[in-house]
């Protein structure tokens, strides 16, 4: 056979080919065991678990309190407080709730309050950044993030295809955990032969509640594998 043939012959192998692939059903991610819960955050109070204490100051002196996104944070700063306080207990409530807190400055009769991602996740946010080309999620400074930088920044982590329906609606999850996030894709590709492109991104929360939605997603859930029952 000549060579224009054999391109020929070629060519309509790779439409053949193009024709059954796009024949063949998509595997579609295992999402319909996920379980979705309120998300939790937890503050150091009194006994009451009603009254959260401020534990740091700002820079002009003014007290500062914190939501930690993760229990042990938490309980690392309870450590402290129990000085003064034996009875100081950590208590959790949820997101929601404690963003009243935040937005409002009158609540804290004085002081302001913050929600503070952990360092590790403000590690893999910023890594994440590194990898899809963008700016940092937060700023260095001498190898270390500075405390106040990271007030209110909680990075939130997403891969668009992890979407399943919440009450009818095609909805993004994401995750206050890199690992919760990668733990559920590995779940949900679990046995495809060839699983989609893991294209994971980060996006600061401050994004999602003041603008409702990144412009990449649709509906968002948050999901996070801390609980409420942990802070008891």
């Amino acid at each position: 056979a000549s060579p224009w043939a054999l391109r020929q012959r070629q060519a309509r192998a790779e439409v053949a080919q193009e024709v059954q692939e796009e024949q063949q059903p998509e595997e579609k991610l295992k999402l319909d065991k996920i379980e979705y819960r309120g998300v939790p955050v937890f503050a150091v109070t009194d006994q009451s678990g009603v009254s959260p204490y401020f534990t740091d100051e700002d820079a002009d002196g003014s007290p500062v309190g914190f939501f930690f996104v993760e229990l042990k944070d938490a309980q690392r700063i309870l450590a402290t407080v129990k000085k003064e306080d034996k009875n100081a207990k950590v208590t959790s409530l949820p997101l929601k709730e404690a963003l009243n807190f935040v937005r409002n400055p009158n609540v804290g009769a004085g002081g302001r309050f913050h929600v503070l991602p952990s360092a590790r996740e403000l590690n893999n946010a910023n890594n994440l950044r590194l990898v899809t080309k963008e700016g940092p999620f937060v700023s260095y400074k001498d190898n270390k993030i500075k405390s106040a930088d990271a007030y209110d920044r909680v990075p939130c982590f997403y891969e668009e295809k992890l979407a399943s329906v919440v009450d009818g609606e095609p909805t993004v999850l994401v995750f206050l955990k890199y690992e919760d996030m990668l733990k559920v894709w590995e779940q949900s590709t679990e046995g495809m032969e060839t699983p989609p492109p893991f294209n994971p991104k980060v996006v600061d929360f401050n994004t999602l509640v003041e603008n409702g939605q990144d412009p990449d997603m649709s509906n968002v859930l948050i999901v996070s594998s801390e609980t409420f029952e942990s802070a008891e």
